[in-house]
């Protein structure tokens, strides 16, 4: 008898099994706060991963407790194609909101850049959007020193 007590896959209580349920929840029609991200957006999941033997197939184990499921592709459903184990940190850079910069072919999302540069990320939010600059003057342009009177 396996440690877990479920007869059919051994797996119930598991991280992975955790994270297969948490997925089936988000996507249900009747869950509750999260239905406009999911299932009122039409995100759903592949008829293959109604079952968690297949689910644990394509995705194996949740390599640790920092690891969740993403969709790689916001747009799109739950399915093996478009999952995989990642961060909380590799997941909030792949969030629908997130503001992608490029400069000389270097793709970063505003944050990123915002730290790289040693600049707020509300500055940088401000030059594009409020005062209408260019990514690249955004970018390049020097954050001003204060001057002590």
């Amino acid at each position: 008898m396996n440690p877990y007590g479920n007869k059919k896959h051994g797996h119930h209580g598991t991280l992975t099994y955790k994270r297969w349920k948490s997925m089936r929840q988000r996507c249900a029609k009747t869950n509750t706060g999260k239905a406009k991200y999911y299932s009122e957006k039409g995100i759903g999941i592949t008829d293959r991963w109604a079952k968690f033997e297949n689910f644990l197939a394509d995705m194996g184990e949740c390599p640790d407790v920092t690891m969740t499921l993403e969709r790689m592709d916001n747009a799109m459903g739950y399915g093996p194609d478009n999952c995989r184990w990642a961060t909380q940190s590799e997941q909030n850079k792949n969030r629908s909101h997130c503001i992608e910069l490029t400069l000389n072919g270097e793709t970063l999302i505003l944050s990123e850049w915002a730290k790289r540069l040693n600049i707020s990320p509300n500055l940088l939010r401000q030059r594009i959007f409020k005062l209408g600059w260019s990514v690249e003057k955004a970018l390049t342009t020097e954050k001003k020193a204060r001057i002590d009177a």
